[in-house]
């Protein structure tokens, strides 16, 4: 998980979390011994609300887990600027689990982008997918760029 302190359009800090997709995905394989392919269609489930009773119960149990984890890091990253809008880019399968850990950090205003954000200051070619993190970083090194002119 990538944060990234935004002051008057500018990226004053940044700090990485060690905990994200690929740590869910391998917390699941691992408490459920299976492989990281399968952990991945689960969690693609749980994440989407399809998953039955007991599957989605299982894998809450080990998402808890790793959640407890991400927190204090993220609380550590976040303390002096607790006060600030964080805006947050996660991948499509996993966005509404760092909500919920967002919502359970008590860090304040928390926006959480998708691709809509973007559409109309970030272009792409026709038939090319939007890639979120991609778009973020090409609208900051745009800003930084015509701030410099």
């Amino acid at each position: 998980t990538d944060i990234s302190i935004v002051e008057d359009d500018v990226i004053v800090s940044t700090a990485s979390i060690p905990f994200g997709r690929n740590t869910l995905v391998r917390s699941i394989a691992s408490q459920k011994k299976i492989s990281t392919d399968i952990a991945l269609s689960l969690l693609h489930l749980y994440s989407e609300n399809r998953a039955e009773t007991k599957l989605f119960t299982e894998i809450d149990s080990v998402i808890a887990g790793v959640k407890e984890e991400w927190k204090k890091s993220f609380e550590k990253v976040i303390r002096d600027v607790s006060d600030k809008t964080f805006f947050v880019t996660a991948d499509k399968d996993v966005d509404n689990i760092i909500q919920k850990y967002l919502l359970a950090s008590n860090a304040g205003k928390v926006v959480v982008m998708d691709d809509k954000h973007f559409n109309k200051i970030v272009h792409t070619k026709n038939n090319v997918l939007e890639d979120m993190f991609i778009s973020t970083e090409a609208f900051f090194i745009n800003r930084v760029f015509q701030s410099k002119i």
